[in-house]
């Protein structure tokens, strides 16, 4: 019982302190570890890390800044007041390599990835988004154990085995748990440096 409440504790602080910017990827690269524990994440909300995903079967499409794309689905297992899940792919083989849900309404129009702020579902009150973020923490703290590591964002669990990684935090718009595949998100980029037009070598 100490050991679960020293978890949550230390869950707790950890997201109190950290509301600002919205980002979207956040992998493991630059974090060092604080606990050590074995852990396996497979995926979440009945959709696996590593799956194949049609993307004929997404409710929506959109892409962001940095020009990753994003499909949005409606997962077989939803958790809690989440109402907004969406996946990244490999661009040619099709394998899941990021799954996230959020509180934000996404807007997925005009190719553009947008997160709309939604006074009632906490995007315009950090306390409310906090309160949901160390929920969803401590729903993670009892599946998994305490987090692995703090990255800049929140806490971070990481399956050292499988290269993978489970992010929470409470931005600016609203609470959100990601989930990703290191190496498929060495593999995406491959792939997507395959279907990048080769120059002409005639300069023509």
């Amino acid at each position: 019982m100490k050991v679960q409440l020293l978890a949550m504790l230390v869950v707790s602080t950890v997201l109190l302190s950290g509301c600002q910017g919205y980002g979207t990827h956040q992998s493991m690269m630059g974090v060092s570890r604080q606990m050590t524990h074995n852990i396996q994440i497979s995926g979440a909300f009945g959709m696996s890390l590593g799956q194949l995903f049609d993307p004929d079967d997404a409710i929506a499409v959109a892409t962001d800044d940095d020009g990753a794309t994003y499909y949005q689905f409606s997962p077989v297992n939803p958790y809690s007041n989440f109402d907004n899940y969406f996946v990244a792919i490999t661009p040619i083989s099709h394998q899941v390599y990021y799954i996230g849900m959020t509180t934000d309404e996404l807007q997925f129009a005009a190719d553009q990835l947008q997160f709309a702020a939604d006074e009632l579902r906490n995007g315009n009150n950090p306390d409310a988004c906090q309160s949901v973020a160390v929920e969803l923490s401590l729903a993670l703290v009892e599946k998994y154990g305490p987090y692995t590591t703090r990255s800049s964002i929140g806490p971070m669990w990481i399956d050292t085995a499988a290269n993978r990684s489970i992010t929470v935090n409470c931005r600016n718009r609203g609470a959100m748990m990601q989930m990703f595949d290191e190496t498929l998100i060495e593999q995406a980029l491959i792939e997507k440096a395959q279907l990048e037009p080769k120059p002409d070598p005639s300069g023509l």
